[in-house]
């Protein structure tokens, strides 16, 4: 019996020293609950923050991995600490920007990130002061690793205030995206030792984005067909090759409404690999030895291109900001003699995209 009763004390003194050591705080730890050791921090302004971007508009045409105007949100973080506030066994602090969400990388981009509940088609970069996109991934600190972080400023146990400038911007990762409400949320901090702002809690920052529906073509064509009539001209009037007719004037007329910059490509319909400045004849034109040339209101020549909306597309050209009412596009045709002319008629046909940047 007495053999069984020292048994059960010394388990249960064994316990005990179990459950002291147990509830001694962790050196790393011990300062983050503690008001005295608090540091506050402004990204510009005071945290915890929420920053809304309310109805924000994706562009049709915005090419993927392209920042979404409007959702670019400057990063002015300022972090002052106490003295005392870090103990780190090695004399290195390491502050960084720490969500609770696990960021994934969006296939095909460098540091842009998606998450779960982030809109499809929209994906998330951290940029420094010179615009390099950041990794988030694990930031490790003296004496523990956050996760889902990006390492913003470092010091030592003795350094008081942090600085990091920088940027976040939401990006437009695929041909489809989503409308709807999406949000993340970081906190600064460096991990074992000191939340950014007080607490966690008060050390929220949240970006909260409302994309309505994305935005589809802007300008709508006021006539579907446009046809030009062209005199009658005399070969003698263009005596030498490279001579040009008088000008006979249109107008493509859109309504449109505001927000984007227009392009405009026009395409050979009779050749739409055409890239030159010469509208390619139609099959049953008869004339020979002339080309029809259209000019823009600043007297230079319309190049074709291939029928594409995408940013870039060859021989696309500026028309400007999209105004909320109607819009004309002047334009003029020309004859151009191109060799040895014969009589008849000569017919062009072409065709315009539209693109919205």
């Amino acid at each position: 019996m007495t053999l069984l009763i020292r048994n059960a004390v010394l388990t249960a003194m064994l316990a005990l020293v179990a459950l002291a050591m147990a509830l001694v705080p962790c050196k790393a730890f011990a300062k983050r609950g503690d008001p005295a050791y608090w540091c506050t921090t402004t990204m510009p302004a005071a945290l915890p923050l929420t920053v809304n971007q309310l109805d924000v508009s994706v562009l049709r045409d915005l090419p993927a991995g392209s920042p979404i105007p409007g959702t670019r949100v400057q990063i002015d973080l300022t972090m002052q600490c106490k003295a005392g506030a870090f103990d780190t066994t090695t004399n290195n602090v390491v502050v960084d920007l720490y969500t609770d969400t696990v960021p994934s990388l969006v296939p095909g981009f460098t540091n842009i990130y998606t998450w779960s509940g982030a809109l499809q088609g929209v994906g998330l970069r951290i940029l420094n002061a010179s615009g390099q996109a950041l990794p988030i991934g694990p930031v490790p600190a003296a004496d523990c690793t956050h996760p889902n972080a990006i390492q913003v400023s470092t010091g030592t146990n003795s350094t008081t205030t942090f600085k990091f400038t920088g940027a976040l911007e939401l990006v437009k990762t695929g041909n489809t995206v989503a409308s709807g409400s999406q949000s993340i949320t970081f906190r600064p901090g460096v991990c074992g030792q000191v939340w950014g702002n007080q607490s966690g809690e008060q050390s929220d920052w949240t970006i909260a984005t409302t994309i309505s529906k994305p935005a589809a073509t802007t300008c709508t064509v006021a006539n579907s067909s446009i046809s030009v009539t062209m005199p009658t001209v005399s070969g003698t009037a263009m005596s030498s090759v490279g001579d040009v007719s008088a000008p006979t004037s249109f107008q493509i007329g859109l309504n449109c409404s505001a927000g984007a910059t227009l392009f405009m490509t026009l395409t050979d319909n009779s050749a739409p690999s055409n890239t030159s400045d010469k509208l390619t004849a139609t099959p049953d034109s008869t004339a020979k030895g002339v080309a029809l040339q259209v000019f823009r209101t600043d007297g230079t020549t319309v190049s074709y291109g291939p029928d594409s909306s995408l940013p870039g597309t060859t021989n696309q050209h500026l028309i400007g900001a999209t105004p909320n009412g109607a819009l004309q596009i002047p334009f003029t045709v020309k004859y151009l003699r191109t060799g040895a002319v014969s009589a008849g008629s000569l017919n062009g046909k072409a065709t315009f995209t539209l693109s919205y940047q």
